[in-house]
């Protein structure tokens, strides 16, 4: 039983992660890409160290 118990949460799982990160990858690409999501958070008040850490690196 406890086996069957593993594999049910496995796949449910699998099944939720895979529909969050469909809704992410929505979101990100509604708001402009991954660099207008971090100003939207930005000018709503989250700033600083919290959303720095969210850019790509810039290449020079």
């Amino acid at each position: 039983m406890a086996e069957e118990t593993s594999w049910l949460k496995s796949i449910t799982g699998g099944v939720i992660g895979a529909g969050a990160l469909t809704l992410i990858k929505e979101y990100v690409e509604k708001q402009g890409g991954i660099d207008a999501v971090v100003k939207n958070f930005q000018n709503a008040g989250f700033s600083g160290r919290s959303t720095r850490g969210f850019r790509p690196a810039r290449t020079r």
